[in-house]
């Protein structure tokens, strides 16, 4: 009886850090608009496996283990934003249990619980939560890795339990591969934790032995990856403003920086009280916290490959030091551990806000799409005039459907990628030809590639040069043009008099 009630209270904290995650993360999860990368998602989750083979082989390889978990859960519920995002929300609500479950096995229960609410509450977690990508994914697939490697820590070289662990370990480094190669980077982080805490050298070996399977299993996948660097090839390298944006990203918001890092200090230099052979929460997260961004930072001075998401898995090393930090604290005045909490939740309040509006993503899809839904009229054409304007379109497919797409040769699926195929400026010509009215979808920005300019001067050439409306967006303009009267001798020739 005794033993029930102690594992009834063992995981009733850790289920109270997911649900109050899930609760946080659920709450307004569908107000904001779906973004270019979640686009990306709904175009590829909803095209057949042979489809999705044939556009993996040419771009997004590394995250088709998302793709294939997300793709039966789309047929079962939709594409809209709260089936596509709940995925990630449920994966940060197992993250914050995982959370819990390290904090009280490195530090104490308090710190668990302490470690789990920060989790819960951070702005970064919920954003991030609220997108339909994998990062949330990778986050919550690190925790378990580092949970499995602290557990089979705990166990005696001698007990059979050791290998158990740490061959669950193995297939967890795996699925954080599968995810987000840069996710292996907690490897490192890994190996510093266990020369941090002075590992036995047999459990150095069995570490070896199932990491090493797991980087095998990985290989041709990891290899296969690489031919794709085209996809980052836009990425700049680092500035003082990357950094920057780096410290917010963690932090949640510029309000709590200086915060968290008092307490991250306060963790790191108040000492440890852990169980033999369990390192404590500053060895465990003081590596995971900064040798993969710092690792990213320093390698995209030569080969440009970082991005603040690519790190999100570094959150949970955040929580368990401001845990920690927090706890300290209330050990010179019992109190102090909850006003400074509080402090911290109440901090998160107007970032938790922001996270919610509509265009707090990069683009505003929706806002297209609205515009699009209310105005536009049988037989009415579109033109996509930048790229990824018709990538763009899937996140609300059915604003589009009515509309003759007159630069489309191959869709997406069929182009095996995420444009599509275009065709040549003379069938363009013939096909403008054809409508009364069409629309121009622009992605904006001060720079205009030479080919928007000519699509637009071919619309004109064709007659099409009475302005009906224009709006903007963010990430975009769109603009709705008719046909005058009369046209040049390039163009489709005089209307018919009346």
């Amino acid at each position: 009886m005794a033993f029930r009630i102690n594992s009834i209270r063992a995981c009733a904290v850790p289920a109270f850090a997911a649900a109050m995650t899930l609760v946080i993360a659920l709450a307004g999860i569908g107000a904001p608009s779906f973004w270019l990368d979640e686009a990306a998602t709904i175009s590829m989750t909803e095209r057949s496996l042979p489809e999705l083979g044939r556009a993996v082989h040419r771009l997004d390889l590394v995250h088709l283990a998302y793709y294939l978990i997300m793709k039966p859960w789309v047929a079962l519920f939709g594409d809209g934003e709260l089936a596509m995002r709940t995925p990630s929300a449920l994966a940060m609500a197992a993250g914050a249990a995982g959370v819990v479950a390290l904090g009280r096995r490195c530090g104490s229960d308090t710190t668990g619980l302490v470690a789990g609410i920060c989790y819960a509450s951070s702005v970064t977690v919920t954003r991030y939560a609220q997108e339909a990508r994998p990062f949330a994914m990778v986050t919550a697939a690190t925790v378990l890795a580092t949970y499995l490697l602290v557990r089979a820590l705990q166990e005696p070289e001698t007990d059979g339990r050791q290998r158990a662990w740490l061959a669950g370990y193995g297939v967890a480094v795996v699925l954080v591969g599968l995810l987000n190669v840069f996710g292996l980077l907690l490897l490192a982080a890994h190996v510093i934790t266990l020369l941090w805490t002075r590992a036995g050298s047999g459990f150095l070996r069995r570490w070896l032995v199932a990491t090493a399977a797991a980087v095998l299993v990985l290989a041709p996948f990891v290899v296969l990856s690489q031919t794709q660097k085209a996809q980052i090839a836009s990425l700049q390298r680092p500035t003082s403003a990357m950094i920057w944006s780096l410290v917010r990203f963690m932090a949640g918001g510029e309000r709590l920086i200086l915060l968290l890092t008092a307490l991250i200090v306060v963790a790191a230099i108040a000492g440890r009280v852990r169980p033999p052979q369990v390192p404590g929460l500053s060895e465990l997260a003081l590596p995971w916290l900064l040798f993969p961004p710092v690792f990213l930072l320093s390698a995209s001075l030569l080969h440009p490959m970082f991005r603040t998401r690519y790190v999100l898995f570094c959150v949970p090393a955040l929580a368990l030091l401001v845990g920690a930090g927090l706890v300290a604290l209330g050990r010179l005045w019992r109190p102090l551990t909850a006003v400074a909490l509080a402090g911290v939740l109440a901090f998160t309040i107007p970032g938790q806000l922001e996270i919610r509006r509509q265009d707090e993503r990069i683009d505003d899809l929706r806002a297209a799409a609205d515009i699009v839904r209310d105005r536009a009229m049988p037989g009415d054409g579109v033109l996509f005039l930048a790229r990824h304007q018709r990538w763009r379109t899937s996140a609300y497919a059915d604003a589009y459907q009515g509309l003759t797409d007159l630069m489309m040769r191959k869709t997406p699926a069929r182009a095996a990628n995420l444009d599509g195929e275009d065709v040549t400026p003379a069938v363009l010509a013939t096909r403008l030809c054809a409508v009364g009215r069409v629309w121009l979808m622009d992605g904006g920005g001060a720079r205009r590639p030479p080919w928007v300019r000519n699509r637009e001067n071919l619309v004109r050439s064709m007659g099409l040069t009475e302005t009906l409306g224009v709006w903007h967006y963010k990430g975009g303009s769109i603009k709705l043009v008719a046909r005058s009267g009369s046209v040049g001798a390039n163009g489709c020739g005089r209307e018919p008099a009346a």
